[in-house]
């Protein structure tokens, strides 16, 4: 999404009666945050800054009641600070619908082949085994290896004893298939059961059961499979024709990093034609023609690249998308903001005129700037004359970031924002360079395995099954391919040449710790740096986030001081 910036200063000139010393409040409403900065004005150079606050929005960015809550912020920020309010600045609302969601996708078809299990973490014992699936309640037929299959809701005392009942009557049982997660338990009370014979669990016994052989292998404490991940052997065991050779080499991939596996042989399921899945693309797909109005994190592709460690299950991907709100023209809510706050009120050209007036506040910064504004569902590339808006940002990566650690999205806000540890005991954190360090206060006993990071009630614990090596490089590749890579294209559609040129970076997601790491290959050659709006201004200095509420007052207390192109 493409839109020219007005080369102007404000559309409605500089607030009347903003003399030296006027409080005037700059009030940002975004999409999910609204930003409320007032500042003092001063004769010689650009507003101080007094106080600030954010609030979440309420109402659709544009309307009324959006624009009455984000004046009520600004009145509620006044009083304590013992301010009095007199004037502000907004900019034109236009409001997008913006979305991130999950798109599924199916695990690779293998058929005649059935992968009927590899997601137990706690297999009760080791070996490779295969044989004629057989009901535990069914007799095993004679002179016959078998697999003998333990539904769910048969208790593990139960199943252990007629497992040792049958190997008593030389049932040849070459391993054992648990629905439920009691592989340890069973194996410890069945201490007849051969060498190398497997005890599996957390099986699809439903599926295990409709298959006409099934090979079940449990990798060694300290080993891999071997058996289910080679082709060659797979296709030897279930005596595949040459039609059917390419499903054991599908299967192998499917079960590349499990730690146990129950592999199947289904033909007569294979027989029956399957409903066509309807055509879904999996790159980047245009909404109404527009490039950037999508972008797609394929998780599986994130996980191969750093040889991430794969379950059976495909992680899919999460994808973002924007598109303009039903009501998406430029709404005037100063009508309403004056009301409330009983001021005048100055209507500046462009939010993104504002963030860039904002962020060329920041010490050190050249005057032409580009300016990149990472919010929750947009990233904003502000150039001087022109803005490029593309779908995909902080909302993105905390989606990618929740599928890829198997937690919640609340989670995950705290999840992505940097470096974890592993808790290794109630006192110890390991950190993802090895450091071991303590904590002063011992953590619960239920987050000791757990990687960790500090959340708003103190260490938040996470993805048991990864360890801090392991979840850096999915992290920072997650995040390489939600802004990083989404970055290059945004610049690339704007079509201006970049190199040499400080690229200033506002917005919340600009506060990501490693963000400056993720961007480094996507703007190659500029000088990169986060905001520090009103820096310089001795106890001013409101860092990245408040570029637009600040750049607001600048424009609208002096048209000629951040005027695009200067």
């Amino acid at each position: 999404m493409t839109a020219a910036i007005p080369a102007a200063g404000p559309v409605a000139g500089p607030v009347a009666g903003a003399g030296v010393g006027t409080v005037v409040a700059g009030i940002d409403v975004g999409n999910s945050t609204t930003e409320v900065v007032l500042v003092e004005v001063l004769g010689d150079g650009p507003p101080r800054p007094l106080a600030h606050d954010r609030a979440p929005t309420r109402g659709r960015k544009g309307s009324a009641a959006a624009a009455r809550a984000a004046a009520d912020l600004a009145a509620r920020t006044a009083r304590r600070a013992g301010l009095v309010v007199g004037a502000a600045a907004v900019a034109p609302q236009r409001a997008v619908e913006t979305s991130t969601v999950e798109v599924e996708r199916e695990r690779p078809d293998v058929a005649p082949l059935v992968v009927a299990g590899g997601r137990a973490r706690t297999p009760g014992r080791p070996g490779v085994g295969a044989g004629r699936p057989i009901p535990l309640g069914a007799e095993p037929p004679a002179a016959e290896p078998v697999v003998l299959v333990v539904p769910p809701d048969v208790p593990f005392r139960d199943a252990a004893a007629r497992v040792t009942a049958l190997l008593a009557a030389g049932a040849q049982v070459t391993a054992v298939l648990l629905g439920a997660d009691e592989g340890v338990l069973l194996a410890a009370r069945v201490p007849a059961l051969p060498d190398g014979v497997p005890v599996a669990d957390g099986a699809d016994t439903a599926a295990a059961l409709r298959c006409t052989r099934l090979l079940v292998e449990v990798a060694p404490p300290d080993g891999v499979l071997r058996a289910a991940v080679d082709p060659l052997l797979v296709a030897a065991t279930f005596a595949l024709t040459d039609t059917e050779r390419p499903a054991a080499l599908g299967a192998a991939r499917v079960l590349a990093d499990a730690r146990s596996a129950v592999v199947g042989l289904d033909r007569a399921a294979s027989s029956v034609p399957r409903a066509e899945a309807p055509a879904r693309a999996e790159g980047d797909r245009d909404r109404d023609g527009d490039p950037l109005a999508t972008w797609l994190v394929d998780l599986d592709a994130v996980v191969a690249h750093v040889e991430g460690r794969r379950g059976p299950e495909p992680f899919g991907a999460v994808l973002a998308g924007l598109e303009p709100a039903p009501d998406g023209g430029a709404h005037d809510v100063s009508g309403v903001v004056a009301q409330v706050l009983g001021v005048p009120v100055a209507v500046v050209a462009s939010e993104a005129a504002a963030a860039r007036a904002g962020a060329l506040t920041t010490p050190g910064v050249r005057p032409d700037a580009v300016v990149l504004d990472l919010g929750g569902g947009t990233l904003d590339l502000v150039l001087p004359d022109a803005e490029h808006v593309a779908a995909g940002a902080g909302e993105l990566v905390t989606a990618a970031v929740a599928r890829l650690a198997g937690c919640s999205r609340g989670a995950a806000d705290w999840v992505k924002r940097g470096p974890s540890s592993r808790l290794e005991g109630p006192h110890v954190l390991v950190g993802e360079d090895g450091e071991r360090r303590f904590v002063d206060r011992p953590a619960p006993s239920d987050a000791v395995g757990s990687l960790v990071v500090p959340g708003p009630a103190g260490l938040l614990p996470f993805a048991r099954g990864l360890d801090p090596s392991q979840w850096r490089a999915l992290r920072l590749r997650a995040k390489r391919v939600a802004l990083g890579d989404n970055v290059s294209r945004l610049v690339a559609a704007a079509g201006r040449p970049l190199a040499g040129r400080d690229v200033v970076l506002v917005g919340g997601v600009a506060g990501d710790a490693e963000l400056l790491r993720v961007l480094d290959t996507a703007l190659t050659g500029c000088a990169v740096g986060r905001a520090d709006v009103a820096g310089g201004r001795g106890t001013g200095a409101l860092g990245h986030r408040w570029a637009v509420a600040y750049g607001l007052t600048v424009l609208s207390t002096d048209g000629t001081r951040g005027r695009l192109g200067t």
